[in-house]
């Protein structure tokens, strides 16, 4: 609500308090003569309060159109509000539905294709999705957890340079991702035949 609207609101809230002063007023001092002696003849009105009633009348008239027009210009505002909301949620699904790459239509018929009780249907199709790495299935990574596996099969690779003399990373047992064991290691030969013992240190 605008600061002008503010103060127009207070200053009717004003005049409304003035309007009820002048009524207590008039009412304490003619009680006696219009309540207590009823049976008398009312007492005549002079010029200036039937003008004094003229006004509070008239400004009840006006505070009635004013809070009418309030009321309406606040609905239009909150509606535009509510239109603009609409409009800002609308283009955030739009967005996040696009981070995605389309489905193949092969992958996706496997959907309807028998029930998950029997391995098919969404138990197959499911399978076969988890099979694609982050990168195949999103056109860019949507969270920080993503980046972990974010073209995890490119991080195998040699590191070697090109046209190097000699191995910068050299081969051994602990890695990133796990302990590679070459095929010359001795837990990778065949096992001995009955009746041979080989002592060997690892």
């Amino acid at each position: 609500m605008a600061m002008a609207e503010l103060r127009h609101q207070m200053h009717m809230q004003e005049v409304e308090k003035k309007i009820k002063l002048l009524q207590m007023n008039w009412f304490i001092k003619n009680y006696e003569e219009a309540i207590g002696n009823s049976d008398k003849p009312k007492p005549i009105v002079s010029i200036q309060s039937t003008k004094l009633i003229d006004e509070i009348r008239g400004m009840r008239t006006l505070i009635k159109d004013i809070n009418g027009k309030l009321e309406e210009y606040q609905k239009e505002i909150n509606k535009k509000a509510l239109e603009k909301l609409d409009k800002n949620v609308l283009s955030r699904f739009e967005i996040d539905i696009s981070y995605m790459y389309p489905i193949p239509h092969d992958i996706k018929h496997q959907l309807y294709n028998g029930i998950s009780r029997n391995e098919e249907g969404r138990y197959r199709y499911l399978k076969t999705r988890n099979t694609f790495s982050p990168d195949e299935k999103y056109r860019a990574c949507p969270t920080q957890n993503y980046k972990y596996g974010w073209n995890f099969n490119k991080m195998g690779l040699s590191m070697v340079p090109k046209h190097g003399r000699k191995q910068v990373l050299k081969k051994a047992m602990y890695s990133i991702h796990g302990i590679t064991l070459s095929e010359k290691h001795p837990t990778q030969r065949p096992p001995n035949s009955p009746g041979n013992l080989e002592i060997e240190s690892l």
